[in-house]
C-alpha cells in the first residue's frame, strides 16, 4: 500500500499521516483525510495531464523527423541510395525487435522472429544479388 502510493504522488509523510489518521478514527469519518486525498487526486490528473501532452509532443515530432528524414533522402547523389535504404529498413526492423527485447523486455512471437528473418533475408538478397 505505501508503494502504491508513493507511485501516485504522495510523500512518505504524507503516507505516514493518513495510515496513522485511519488507524485512530475507529470507523468516523474525517473529512481532512477526504480533503487531502482530493487534492492530491487533483494532483496527480494534472501529471497525466501534463504527461499526455509531452507524449502527444514527442508523437509529432517523430512524425516530423521521420518526414524530413524521407525528404532529405530523396536528394542522395548516389543511384544506388534507394537500395541502401531499403536495406536499412530490413536491419531497422530486426533492430527494433532486439531493442524491445533487451530494453523493453518484450517478448516476441514466432510470428515477429519469422517477420525479421524474412526482413533480414530480402537485406541480404538486395545487398548481394548478383547484378549485372
Amino acid at each position: 500500500m505505501i508503494k502504491t502510493a508513493q507511485r501516485l504522488g504522495f510523500t512518505l509523510e504524507e503516507v505516514a499521516d493518513l495510515l496513522e489518521t485511519a488507524a485512530h478514527r475507529h470507523g468516523q469519518r474525517d473529512a481532512g483525510l477526504a480533503e487531502r486525498a482530493r487534492v492530491k487526486l487533483i494532483e496527480v490528473e494534472q501529471r497525466i495531464a501534463d504527461l499526455q501532452v509531452i507524449r502527444t509532443t514527442w508523437i509529432g515530432a517523430g512524425i516530423i523527423a521521420l518526414g524530413l528524414y524521407g525528404f532529405v533522402a530523396t536528394f542522395q547523389p548516389d543511384a544506388d541510395f534507394g537500395r541502401v535504404l531499403a536495406a536499412y529498413g530490413g536491419v531497422f526492423v530486426a533492430g527494433s525487435l532486439a531493442w524491445g527485447i533487451v530494453m523493453d523486455g518484450f517478448r516476441p512471437d514466432r510470428w515477429d522472429l519469422i517477420g525479421a528473418a524474412i526482413c533480414l533475408a530480402g537485406v541480404l538478397v538486395i545487398m548481394y544479388a548478383p547484378r549485372s
